[in-house]
């Protein structure tokens, strides 16, 4: 015989505390779910902003040689960066042959990542 059947209120009590533990992990799930919809969010964002500091780093490196100018990947970093790159160079006085605005651009760029993370941590909580 079950000792839960010769005490009907034991095995009532024992019915609603297995409810509650499945309530419980099935609230814990939801957490450990959101959370990994957090972080989702911010490793996209954080790979984003990784993948334009390498095409930067990409737009230096090809600043250092001769590029065909028809060539499509060099075109697509332009393209890319150019934007960016543009309105720094506005602003910075002309230095000769050396092009300052990558390295202003980074500063820009993971300056911006990190506003943006902080604001994407703090909306996500």
């Amino acid at each position: 015989m079950h000792p839960a059947s010769s005490y009907p209120a034991q095995g009532a009590g024992d019915a609603l505390g297995e409810r509650a533990a499945a309530k419980s992990k099935e609230a814990d799930h939801s957490i450990a779910v959101k959370g990994h919809e957090t972080m989702g969010v911010i490793g996209i964002v954080q790979l984003l902003f990784d993948l334009y500091v390498i095409v930067l780093l990409a737009r230096v490196l090809l600043s250092w040689f001769q590029v065909d100018p028809q060539n499509p990947i060099a075109n697509l970093i332009h393209q890319l960066t150019e934007p960016l790159l543009a309105p720094i160079r506005r602003l910075l006085p002309q230095t000769g042959p050396m092009d300052f605005s990558p390295m202003v651009a980074f500063i820009v760029a993971l300056f911006v990542e990190q506003i943006v993370l902080t604001l994407l941590r703090s909306a996500l909580r």
